[in-house]
Parts: structure tokens; sequence; C-alpha cells
């Protein structure tokens, strides 16, 4: 019989960047991954640990915080090794590399206790929403060299980024909105790249690996009842889903026209206008032309152009019919600069314009002159958050719109000028500060000439206190150039109880992130994850064990293989893989999630069978008839209600098969000489007409195995 080995192991701790020795003053030290999430956060696995630090009175330095504030600061580097199974060298494990992050309460007569944290967990840290993934709007780009630009957003170290190639492309800025930081989005990416996750590695490395429920070879073995510490089922474990279903939301791409130009015209009949006319024609067109500018510098510009026939636009027109320029307004509006997503930018500054053919105004103007008749601006500052702080409106007019009397008809007179200022304060509310100045004569066609000044503006000075609702304006964003159309994907996996329908049909929902959906094929992937990983939690096991060194260099999941007292071996990934080190004792422990072995079950259909379509992944050994039964999927899709005892219509049963069967040539025995799926030339075992009588020599109801003491397929 072999015993758990569960004596204490060295550590090396080494704090700070001049690497202070801290090995022999420590209490305790619980290193561990953090469980697998399925709603939440299932992109990522970070390591959390706590280490005490004893006092004594030969430290290398205090351990209050408040006397030694720099060593134990957060965000201080902490090297922490384990000794080997020999013990012959000191072992760099994943959670070597560790920061502090938070800051400690002082110790008074007891002891210092630090939360220690790995690279995923101390990056996760909340940043300003922005666009950080470096995609140009409609160039694809590979999700992993996204990946790469959000972990340079959140401050990780070139070398310290390990991803790996991902399956999936992005022809679409993912601008953050609302995730706190880009690590979070990194893993609502990871997560949607047929569920990768996130983790440290050895090197101190931000690295990703797919979520994998096969069993790839255990890295630990513990036989029940001879080197096993703890293994127990996991208490209330949750009942899988008979259906489980992934959505999520993508995008198709356009082209959009840029500019894009639109004419409509008006006609009359101008004789109703003048002697001195012929017919129908034309008496209005108006042009519109908008277009826009993407990149570091984002505009907008809406340009409208209106032309008028002579007759309507003068008294004693030359030529009646003759289209001529009337007006030109343009607005364009400039956004933040700089933004690697347009999409994220916000206005800044938005300029209108508007000329007007002079003559129409003034008779004594040439004919062709524009002239610029009315013009606003306005300007938009921004704090530290997305609200606007500030808001500043001018406008201004020509004079002869003011005075068709006025000495300089086109200069430029200020009609208005609005100055609005807000700050804010902790309880979301704010403060409102308006200053607004307009004409003191707002009539100008009888204005008294004598006036020193009669443009003068009157200012009006206002103040709102937080008490009133004094929001700042919505923002607006940068959206020209996007031409989308929305999609929803979704892909669903099923499940059959070992011993038959419950009757009572379970449902799940999960989702992927917003604009990371790209095609039903991903969902259904990670639908089959969701339910397998369920099925594995409600056939879990709670497991202590001895630690070895591949358990310490383990990546999250390891794989552990228990033996059971029946003989049987089960394997299980060992979720939130933790360990304890203590002066006299170091043990290992997680949460096994089944992943094989054992559960000798048969299904059993007897009654009715109504019309229904049923996907069902057979788990390896859930069925044991002869052997061991590998991994296959069977879709059976029935067309009719059926009569167990009665004829079995035409059905189609499509067999995945994940691994070889080896051995004999036969799957399930139904009996000595013949063989359910037993394929050669003369049988064809996909499908049964009508008016057959036998299925590979089977008669209809031998298949179905209707004897008392039979099951459906022959499970002894």
């Amino acid at each position: 019989m072999t015993i758990a080995n569960t004596s204490a192991r060295s550590l090396q701790i080494l704090i700070g960047p001049d690497l202070q020795d801290w090995s022999a003053h420590y209490g305790a030290f619980t290193p561990g991954y953090t469980s697998l999430g399925d709603e939440s956060d299932p992109g990522k696995i970070p390591i959390q640990a706590q280490l005490e630090i004893k006092p004594a009175y030969n430290t290398p330095e205090s351990i209050d915080p408040l006397l030694n504030p720099i060593r134990w600061r957060v965000g201080q580097d902490v090297q922490i090794r384990p000794r080997n199974d020999a013990n012959t060298a000191w072992l760099t494990v994943p959670w070597t590399h560790l920061k502090i992050v938070a800051n400690p309460s002082r110790p008074g007569r007891g002891s210092l206790i630090l939360e220690l944290g790995c690279k995923v967990l101390w990056s996760n840290q909340s940043k300003f929403d922005d666009d950080r993934s470096g995609i140009i709007y409609g160039q694809a780009e590979t999700a992993d060299a996204v990946g790469r630009r959000l972990l340079l957003a959140s401050d990780v170290n070139p070398a310290n980024i390990n991803l790996g190639t991902w399956p999936y492309s992005i022809d679409r800025p993912i601008g953050k909105r609302g995730q706190n930081s880009y690590l979070n989005q990194l893993a609502d990416l990871a997560y949607a790249n047929d569920w990768r996750y996130l983790h440290q590695n050895s090197s101190g490395q931000i690295t990703a690996t797919e979520l994998s429920l096969a069993s790839t070879g255990a890295i630990a073995t513990i036989t029940r009842g001879q080197n096993d510490l703890v293994y127990e089922p996991n208490p209330d474990p949750e009942r899988p889903a008979e259906i489980t279903k992934v959505a999520g939301l993508g995008y198709e791409l356009g082209t959009i026209e840029n500019p894009s130009v639109d004419i409509q015209d008006e006609t009359i009949n101008f004789n109703d206008l003048s002697s001195n006319s012929f017919g129908e024609g034309i008496a209005v067109r108006t042009i519109t032309t908008t277009s826009f500018t993407t990149g570091a510098n984002p505009t907008k510009t809406t340009r409208v152009q209106i032309f008028q026939a002579e007759a309507l636009m003068f008294q004693n027109p030359t030529i009646p019919s003759q289209l001529r320029e009337f007006s030109d307004e343009t607005e364009t509006e400039y956004y933040e600069t700089g933004k690697q997503d347009p999409t994220t930018a916000r206005l800044t500054q938005r300029i209108r314009t508007k000329l007007q053919n002079g003559r129409t105004l003034d008779p004594r103007d040439e004919i062709f002159n524009m002239r610029e008749i009315e013009r606003d601006q306005e300007d938009i500052t921004y704090g530290s958050g997305e609200p606007m702080e500030r808001y500043r409106f001018t406008a201004s007019q020509a004079a002869i719109i003011l005075d068709e009397n006025a000495e300089n008809p086109w200069d430029r007179i200020t009609v208005e000028d609005l100055d609005f200022s807000w700050s804010e304060h902790a309880t979301g509310k704010y403060d409102r500060v308006d200053k607004a100045k307009e004409p003191l004569i707002r009539i100008r066609s009888n204005i008294n000439r004598e006036l020193a000044n009669p443009d003068a503006l009157l200012t009006k000075n206002r103040n709102y206190n937080r008490s009133r609702p004094n929001k700042p304006f919505d923002t607006q964003y940068f959206d020209a150039g996007i031409d989308e159309n929305q999609s929803e994907f979704t892909g669903t996996a099923n499940y059959m109880p070992p011993g038959g329908p419950s009757g009572y049909e379970k449902e799940r929902l999960y989702t992927v992130a917003n604009g990371m959906a790209f095609s039903d094929t991903q969902m259904q992937t990670l639908a089959a994850k969701h339910r397998d990983l369920a099925i594995g939690r409600e056939r879990g096991y709670a497991i202590e064990l001895a630690i070895n060194d591949a358990l310490l260099m383990s990546p999250p999941l390891p794989e552990i293989d228990v033996v059971d007292v029946d003989g049987r071996t089960y394997a299980y990934k060992g979720d939130a893989l933790t360990f304890e080190f203590l002066q006299a004792r170091a043990t290992a422990g997680c949460s096994g999630i089944w992943i094989g072995g054992g559960y000798q079950q048969a299904i059993n259909l007897a009654g009715q069978l109504p019309a229904i379509q049923v996907s069902v992944d057979i788990f390896r050994s859930n069925i044991d008839i002869t052997g061991q039964l590998p991994a296959i999927r069977v879709d059976v899709a029935v067309v009719a209600t059926i009569d167990i005892a009665g004829q079995l219509p035409q059905i189609q049963v499509e067999v995945d098969v994940q691994e070889d069967v080896g051995g004999g040539s036969s799957w399930f025995d139904i009996d000595t000489n013949q063989d359910w799926l037993d394929i050669d030339t003369n049988q064809d075992w996909l499908g049964i007409g009508t008016g057959s009588t036998s299925w590979a020599g089977i008669s209809q109801q031998e298949w179905l195995a209707l004897n008392t003491n039979q099951d459906w397929i022959g499970v002894e």
C-alpha cells in the first residue's frame, strides 16, 4: 500500500525588486487557480494566493505596512518557488511570479497577511472606455492579434504575452464599452474563440488554452483507500440541462458610397410665372452631398446646394428658366482624434456655414456672388469621463439679414453666444453654470442710427445647483462609414440522462459578447462544451491528494485519475486546483470535473416514443456492453409516433466516431452471431425502407430488444 506523502515542502520567498529573502518567516501559503466559470468570466482562470508572514525578532524588515509602506505596497513583486520531489532544486511554477493585489492590514501582534495574484488578476484594472483592438473597419484581423493589443492596453509587457493562434478573425472594431478593463474584454474574446481561457504560465506570461473535457493523460493518479486524502461527491450538484443553447450577435459588413450624392428636382410650368417663358421645366434643384473621413481624424460633412430658376430669384430675370445657385449650406462635424476605432470618437466641434446669392438680398450685388450670410459653431470639451464638461455655441449673421440698410451688408454680427459648463459630484449629480449673450436690439430694420453700438449684446448668467436635473447633453459618437447588418447565431447541444428522459426538459442559455459571434458552428461548439461541463460537474468529486512536481507545474484543469474500490478508473479535470503549504504539511485539492470512467447504465426505451428530433452525446463508458464504449454522437430523427411493439419507421442514424474502437469487428453485440453495427457490403445500417423486415440481419423487434429482460441496446 502506498501512503500519500503530505510532508512539508520548503518554499523560497523573495519580495521586492531587490529579491529580499523571507523564506524563513512564512507561516502558511495557499496559492490556487480560481474555478472555471460558465456564466461569469469563462474566459480567464487567474491565480489567487494568500501568504502569511509571521512576526519574529529577526525579520529582514518591519512587517507593519504603516511603518514599511514601500515593501508592502500594492503592486510589489513577489516570487515564490517550491522545492521539487527530489528536494534538489527550486521549481519555477505558474504561481511563482505574483504581485501584492490589496493593501494589507496592520498585523498588530499577529501575522502579516498578503493577498497575492498573477498577471491575469493584476492586469484586470479598470480603464476608460475606448477601442484598443487596432481593427480598421472592414479589414480582418486574427483574434489573437487583437488579443495581444488588448493586453498591451492593459499595461502587460510584450514579453509576457503568449496567446498562440486563435481560430476566428474580426473585421469590425470592438471598442470597450462597460467591460471595465481591456483584460475582461480579451477574456470575452478568448471565450468566443471556441472557449479559450487566459491564465499565467510558469514563465510569468499570459497565455491561452482551449477548454477540453477529453482525457489527455493524468498527471496524478490516486487509489481510493490507499493514497487519497479526500474523495467525496461534490455537494448539491446541479442537474445538467437537456437543452443547452449559446447565442450571440455578429455583423455582416457592407460598403458605403463616399461621397454620397442625392439630387432632387422640382418642376413648374414657367408660363405661370412669366410671359417670356416657355413650358415646363426644373424650377428648383437640391443637391445633397454627404462625405466622411475615418482613421485618426474622423469627420463628417453634409452639404446642401439649392439651385433655382431666375424667375424665382430675381424681379426681372434675363432667362426665367435658367438655373442659378441660390444657396450653399455646409455642416462639418469634427471628432476626437487618435482613436483606433472612430466609432468611439466623441464630437468635439460642429461648424455650419450658409452662403446665399448676394443679389437675392442686395440688388446692387453681382449676380454670381455667393455671400456668407450665416455661421454657427459648437465647441465641446470633456472631462476624464464620458460626459461633457463644457458646451459653447456661437451664431452670427450677415448685417443685411438684420438690417437691409446696413452700411456694410456682408459683415457678420454675433446674434447668440451660449456657454454651458458642468461639474460632477460624487452623488452623480451636477452643478451647471450658464452664460448667454443675445442682441440688445432684436429688430434691426428701424434701429436708431445715433446709438453708439447698435450691435451690443445683453449678457445673462444663471447657476443651477445639484438639486436639479442638470445632467450634461448626450454624447454624440462618430457613426459615418458604417454599413452593417446584425445577425444572430445560435447553437444547441442536447443531453439525455443515462436512465432516460426525466419528463421535464431543463433549458440553459449562454451568450457571447456583442460582436463576437461569427457562425452557428462556433455557437454549437460552445454549447457542446457547456453541456459537457455541466455533466462533468454533476458527476464531480472533491479531491485532496499529495503534491507532486507535475501538479506544481500544471496549468489550470490538470487531469487527475482515481482508481475506485470497484477497480474502475475515473478521470477528472482538477478545477480550482489549490495548494496549501504549512510548516508541517503540504497538500493539494481541487473540485474534480468528471470526464470519463464508470457510469454503466442502459438507455431503456419503452412505451410510446413521439415524433421528435434528438441529438445525444453518449460519453465514454456511459453504456458498457462488452467493454469500453468510445465516445460517439448519435443524431436520431424519428418522423412519426412509434409503438415500440409495432413497426419501426424509416430512420437515419449519424455516427461521429471520435476515437478508434480497436479489437474485434463489432460494437454492440446483440447476440453471438449478430452485430448491431455490423457493416459489410451487403448490409445498409444507415436506413431501413418502410417495407424492410430486418436491419443488418436483425428483425425490427429484436433491434429494439423488447423482451422482458432486455434493454434497448442489450445491456447485461
